[in-house]
């Protein structure tokens, strides 16, 4: 069985609402079994053996509630903190994506650079703490978990970014890149000013029941 502490505003959490998740096994699947919050730790109860990650929504600043995982874990009697095994997982999968493209030249002054730095600087931080103040430990695991999401969204934008000035270079780049749907239900000024200015085509809903009359 998988356990972990949860804080909130500084002091164990006296409830959890459990969001989308579930148990991830060593294959990528998922596992058999059953999660729930008791006495301030959230309890990951196995059907199967091995190591397992969880998966489960949770808010993370600004950016909204994600449904992130951690790495993959083995059975303890110590307790895992929630907060740094997410952003443990969370950075790792950072830079091995990095890896995966290639973004060796990335610039230490890119916004991609930065904040990779400062979600590993906290990372770090928030392990020395672990095991002597976990509170303190997810507080900064939280800040690490942030910029760590953060750095996802600007690795994305920079691999893309580098891949459109290769196409546009070799002139492979096709009139019209980027659409989108548009319902017919929104009509609204502000909506077609935005679709005007941000994208190449739309795609409009043509439905029987609203043409025929």
């Amino acid at each position: 069985m998988l356990k972990f502490q949860i804080f909130e505003d500084g002091k164990p959490a006296k409830k959890m609402t459990i969001r989308n998740a579930y148990l991830i096994g060593s294959d990528g699947n998922p596992m058999r079994g059953d999660l729930f919050f008791d006495k301030g730790m959230l309890w990951a109860n196995k059907r199967e053996t091995g190591v397992a990650a969880v998966a489960i929504q949770q808010p993370v600043g600004e950016l909204g509630e994600l449904t992130l995982q951690t790495c993959l874990l083995p059975d303890r009697e110590e307790p895992y903190i929630l907060s740094l095994e997410l952003a443990r997982h969370r950075l790792m999968s950072l830079y091995n994506k990095s890896e995966d493209w290639g973004m060796f030249d990335i610039k230490a002054d890119q916004a991609v650079s930065k904040r990779m730095e400062v979600a590993r600087n906290r990372f770090i931080e928030a392990l020395c703490h672990q095991g002597d103040n976990p509170i303190k430990c997810d507080l900064i695991a939280r800040e690490a978990l942030v910029a760590a999401v953060d750095g996802s969204e600007e690795l994305a934008i920079a691999h893309a970014d580098l891949l459109l000035g290769r196409r546009r270079s070799t002139g492979s780049l096709p009139r019209h890149v980027i659409g989108c749907g548009v319902p017919l239900a929104l009509p609204h000024p502000r909506l077609r000013d935005g679709i005007v200015s941000h994208f190449d085509f739309i795609s409009l809903p043509m439905p029987w029941k609203m043409i025929a009359p």
